[in-house]
């Protein structure tokens, strides 16, 4: 659906019985969000602009856009720069800057939501191995010592990860945790070697 049709949607939501039908296809935040932007003077395009990146925010990335082709290998550990970012550390998803406990001025607020939906654009931009290696580094990556390259070379679907790990088996043990690989039949294998870093 055109993101046209929500242009002063929050002014109109309550007059034309939209309120519900909003809802349920975004989510209350949205609606919530166009009423508040609806008080503001804005040109149109700023507004579907606004109503664009929650809608990109609510879905979990831009779905009208196709992912990128996801590269497995060769791994990596993960930048430094993203692991500044505070995080979840079950699934590496970057944890959203809290409403303060005292009132907002809507400059503060708007700011705040702007960096709130940075840091998940940016986060909808990896893809699965990319944050298969986050999770690894947030358990893992203050550990010294060797790092493994672990993959399953007789399924594709499985990523390549950079694995922290004092031994073989050790970083094959982790391997397993973290994809949540519940069983693994013969012939398939998952195989350990040194990693080294590129030159």
């Amino acid at each position: 659906m055109a993101l046209l049709e929500f242009r002063n949607a929050g002014a109109n939501l309550a007059g034309h019985g939209g309120e519900q039908w909003a809802a349920r296809i975004l989510g209350e935040k949205l609606v919530k969000a166009m009423k508040a932007f609806a008080g503001q003077k804005e040109t149109p395009e700023e507004a579907e602009r606004r109503v664009h990146e929650d809608a990109i925010e609510l879905a979990g990335g831009n779905v009208r856009t196709k992912p990128k082709e996801r590269i497995w290998g060769p791994c990596s550990p993960t930048p430094p720069e993203v692991l500044k970012i505070a995080r979840d550390r079950a699934s590496g998803r970057p944890i959203e800057e809290p409403v303060p406990g005292k009132p907002e001025d809507p400059w503060e607020r708007e700011q705040r939501i702007n960096r709130n939906m940075s840091l998940f654009r940016a986060w909808t931009n990896f893809d699965s191995r990319e944050r298969s290696q986050i999770v690894t580094d947030l358990w893992y990556g203050n550990e010294k010592g060797p790092r493994w390259e672990v993959s399953v070379p007789n399924d594709p679907a499985q990523p390549v990860l950079c694995v922290p790990a004092g031994a073989e088996h050790e970083a094959v043990t982790r391997y397993v945790k973290i994809c949540g690989i519940t069983k693994i039949e013969t012939p398939t294998e998952i195989v350990a070697t040194r990693w080294t870093p590129a030159d």
